[in-house]
């Protein structure tokens, strides 16, 4: 961290309903410069209970409160944003409801733009836009199909996200182009990848490079890096961080990266490049042990073994039983190593959110971030800023 530790900012009042095994909705988007060359950092989240949405808009570095956006959708139960940094006439947000239906609203006024009815046959529980703000991923419950493409424009399916037994959780989508992916987290403990789309093609392994590298418990949040080289995964049995490319996860011979427990939010930080320009790779989480945690994907030098060298110590002369002479060779199998670099994922720094008496409200169950602002949900609703990262 480097001299900097997380630090609480400032607490928002519990105005959220939640629900016990299940993550709460957070987002978060970083606004375009004001003419003071401050950055608006804002959060969106969901109140079952009322059936609405909430934009809370924070100004600068002061992290000071500026704005609340609120959104009627009845029976609502999730709500992603769509905020390019330089373009605010496409700020929408896409909220999802427990019938099936999805609406398309404006973040800086919270008026309505578009409504589809029954986008899904079950209940909504997730939802992304693509990167251009064209089209809506969703995830949820339904007869046989669990995920889907739709068009933002007219609510029309455009590809089926097929492959899921169970009812999918989480979905997120590419952030900086093609080849457009989609990844979805489901209730069977898998994580798939899709490509090519629309129309989308689940992604396999190679059938001879395939690892025991699947969550053992249920998915809760999957989030795509600003570059389209990483996945998270947060579940029960803690954090998986997969490399797009391979689909195969970071870390010790394909495990889940941290064994932190129930994990219930992840969320990258929107670094850039370090002083020797390579990529920062940092990411928060939040988890039932009541903690926020900052980790890191770091390049780590390690040696694997390659083959083995087979040498040659001596040859004694000896005699067998009928007095012949033979060689007796001994010799020495040593393995043979190279250095490669390998990824890790290190904690970096940790936030405890628990008050002067500990209880199941202290637990966190959803997490955003910007370069510089966490903001982490609690049990009860209760939502806690954090700067210093």
């Amino acid at each position: 961290m480097k001299g900097k530790t997380m630090e609480q900012t400032q607490i928002l009042p519990p105005v959220q309903t939640t629900k016990r095994g299940e993550r709460a909705h957070v987002h978060a988007f970083s606004s375009s410069l004001t003419k003071k060359n401050e950055s608006h950092f804002s959060c969106t989240y969901v109140n079952e209970k009322t059936g609405k949405a909430y934009v809370v808009t924070f100004l600068g570095r002061t992290q000071k409160k500026k704005t609340t956006v609120e959104h009627q959708h009845a029976k609502i139960t999730c709500v992603c944003p769509f905020a390019p940094p330089f373009d605010t006439k496409k700020h929408m947000a896409a909220s999802g409801a427990s019938d099936g239906s999805i609406q398309i609203w404006s973040l800086e006024t919270g008026a309505l733009i578009k409504r589809h009815e029954k986008v899904l046959a079950g209940p909504v529980r997730d939802v992304c836009w693509s990167f251009d703000g064209a089209k809506v991923l969703l995830a949820g419950e339904g007869r046989e199909q669990f995920a889907k493409c739709v068009d933002a424009e007219t609510g029309t399916a455009v590809k089926d996200l097929s492959g899921a037994t169970k009812a999918c959780t989480t979905v997120c989508g590419s952030r900086k182009g093609k080849p457009h992916r989609v990844i979805t987290g489901s209730e069977d403990f898998r994580v798939r990848f899709y490509t090519g789309g629309p129309p989308f093609q689940l992604e396999q392994r190679e059938r001879a490079k395939r690892r025991t590298h699947t969550h053992e418990k249920y998915i809760n949040e999957v989030r795509m890096s600003r570059d389209d080289k990483y996945v998270l995964s947060a579940a029960g049995d803690g954090i998986g961080v997969w490399d797009v490319e391979t689909l195969e996860m970071v870390g010790d011979e394909g495990r889940v990266a941290a064994k932190d427990g129930s994990t219930y939010g992840v969320a990258w930080l929107d670094d850039d490049e370090d002083e020797e320009n390579n990529t920062i790779y940092r990411f928060v989480s939040s988890g039932a042990d009541k903690m926020v945690k900052l980790w890191k994907v770091k390049d780590v030098v390690r040696e694997r073994q390659v083959g083995v060298d087979v040498e040659i110590v001596e040859i004694l002369k000896k005699t067998d039983e009928e007095g012949e002479e033979e060689d007796d060779v001994r010799l020495v199998v040593k393995p043979k190593t190279e250095q490669h670099v390998a990824k890790h994922v290190t904690l970096e720094d940790a936030y405890s959110c628990c008050g002067a008496e500990t209880t199941v409200d202290d637990m966190q169950i959803g997490v955003c971030a910007s370069a510089e602002t966490v903001v982490s949900c609690g049990f009860f609703g209760k939502k806690t800023a954090l700067g210093g990262v």
